[in-house]
């Protein structure tokens, strides 16, 4: 049995919105397949990892297969979903890269003062320039010596599954996508592959398959080679549990902070102090980066696309100016007059103004706003933005980033740190 639909999702099949055919489609026995006729890359659909990699985009026009002995209720049950659920699942609008405007006539600056980049979030910060590479597996993991492949394979399974239930109660797509990946077949089929083959020590083989994986996605389209960073997370929480090698995470941030990195990670942001946190500068970052949408709920002006080896010096003072799309890495005296004037009236003109604006309908009706966040750290400048409380508070970010989840007693401060807020 077959169904004929194009793909709705603006941001095209990413983890998540595949995560959820996963689930639905895991649901049945029949065989049911996937596939992309723009393409022809046909995809388990029982694999969220197969159907990241099928290279869907919005518009796509896909075939779904159903065959085996509960096709008809397999197949009924999925063009519900395709046709109801699944055009809402993906609830992210796209970001949309701005490049660089032109310099307005208060702002004079030299050809090399200033790097061009294009703009992912808003904003201007000023701080020291930071580098954060790029965490990298231990030699000594890589070069371990494997035991018997099935032993090996067991301590793949269960770190996998002690992560899994780390995070079997954050209500978030992101974190239940990260689920859905790490139990995926085609993850447990390229680790006792590369078991088999090379007698590699789970570390290795968990490294193994994770670059197979990622050198799919990554010749797919740009906004899938993003979900390689999703596939590098998971390898760094797997290899951690198994190991307990340390996070690699940056040192704390203590002063003013312009980070720049190749690219971050979701977990790596989430351990920055976003107290400090001036502004991000990432060579790759793209619409749909995790990374990226979290620096926008966070407000933090974030610049992509200027390669690392145009990076300042770390230390040095730069301006991410991400709305005019550019980098001052070389502050001039008309720089410092015109971004002491930007940032002395940005509150007044951005935050200010919207907080004063009445929430209502047009013919007068009140309507409550409200802030989701991510941490309570969140809170003061939704208030300052007009928020009136807390819609939605990710409770699963407490879980990113460590080996471990947080205790009671480290939820409940947390949650009493809001409320006094």
């Amino acid at each position: 049995m077959e169904h004929f639909f194009h793909c709705p999702l603006v941001n095209g099949l990413h983890a998540r919105p595949a995560s959820l055919l996963q689930e639905r489609a895991a649901a049945f026995a029949s065989a049911i397949t996937l596939v992309n006729e723009r393409n022809n890359l046909r995809a388990d659909a029982k694999s969220t990892l197969a159907l990241m990699g099928a290279d869907i985009r919005h518009g796509d026009p896909c075939r779904l297969t159903v065959s085996g002995g509960d096709e008809a209720a397999a197949h009924a049950a999925l063009v519900k979903f395709l046709q109801q659920e699944f055009p809402r699942c993906d609830n992210t609008p796209p970001l949309t890269v701005t490049p660089a405007r032109q310099l307005p006539r208060s702002l004079t600056l030299g050809d090399g003062d200033y790097l061009t980049g294009v703009t992912v979030s808003g904003g201007v910060g000023r701080g020291q320039a930071r580098m954060v590479t790029e965490w990298r597996v231990p030699e000594d993991v890589l070069n371990e010596n494997g035991g018997e492949a099935d032993a090996e394979f067991a301590r793949f399974v269960a770190a996998r599954d002690a992560i899994v239930s780390a995070l079997r109660d954050a209500d978030s797509d992101v974190l239940a996508a990260h689920r859905s990946m790490l139990r995926d077949a085609l993850l447990e089929s390229k680790i006792r592959d590369a078991l088999t083959v090379s007698g590699a020590g789970a570390g290795r083989a968990i490294h193994e398959a994770v670059n197979q994986l990622a050198a799919g996605l990554g010749g797919a389209g740009n906004y899938l080679r993003e979900r390689v960073l999703d596939l590098r997370d998971i390898e760094r929480r797997l290899i951690e549990k198994i190991y307990g090698t340390p996070p690699g995470d940056p040192p704390p941030l203590t002063a003013g902070t312009v980070v720049f990195a190749r690219h971050l990670t979701p977990s790596q942001l989430l351990a920055l102090n976003r107290e400090f946190l001036a502004g991000l500068v990432l060579a790759e970052a793209g619409g749909t980066s995790h990374t990226a949408i979290l620096a926008r709920n966070f407000g933090i002006p974030t610049l992509s696309g200027i390669a690392p080896k145009n990076f300042p010096a770390a230390d040095s003072e730069v301006i991410v100016d991400a709305d005019l799309g550019i980098l001052v890495t070389n502050i001039s005296s008309s720089a410092e007059r015109h971004y002491q004037r930007r940032l002395a009236r940005a509150l007044t003109v951005s935050e200010q103004t919207a907080a004063s604006q009445p929430a209502a309908t047009r013919d007068g009706r009140p309507l409550p706003v409200c802030a989701n966040i991510s941490t309570p750290d969140e809170i003061p400048r939704a208030l300052r933005l007009g928020a009136e409380g807390v819609g939605l508070f990710r409770t699963e970010m407490l879980f990113i980033g460590r080996a471990s989840p947080p205790d009671e007693e480290e939820q409940t401060a947390s949650y009493k740190r809001a409320a006094r807020l």
